[in-house]
């Protein structure tokens, strides 16, 4: 089998594993993956699911950030980055990935960011933080 094959056989499995809650398992075939296509922004997007699922959204955000050097344009990379940043506590991070994914003009992915945005300013007003906006 080739690389090229066995990247594919790879990038598939990973993706079952996902579909079927298997997140170690698509973690393992993604670090994998990885060895063989380092620059595949697909992957890192893949692993960081599996490793928000397993609920160790630090190493998530690792891949959120992986993925977001390779693919700088993707409203909804900054998006899901940002849900991570509220969930592990931060909010202006958080609330600077909103307002990122905002500036790319994503239709499909505005809606999120607002809603997320409008979260966090809340957040922030209730917790006596001055909001940067």
């Amino acid at each position: 089998m080739n690389n090229s094959d066995e990247s594919e056989e790879l990038r598939i499995r990973a993706k079952l594993h996902i579909e079927s809650q298997n997140y170690q398992a698509a973690i393992e075939d993604c670090n994998r993956l990885l060895q063989l296509t380092p620059n595949d922004s697909e992957v890192y997007w893949c692993r960081q699911i599996a490793w928000h699922r397993l609920g160790n959204n630090q190493e998530a955000i690792k891949d959120c950030n992986e993925f977001l050097k390779l693919q700088p344009n993707s409203a909804q990379g900054y998006s899901f980055r940002a849900a991570l940043f509220e969930i592990t506590g931060n909010l202006q991070r958080a609330l600077d990935d909103c307002n990122q994914a905002l500036s790319i003009n994503n239709s499909d992915v505005n809606e999120i960011a607002y809603t997320l945005r409008g979260y966090l300013c809340s957040v922030r007003k209730l917790s006596g933080s001055a909001s940067r906006f």
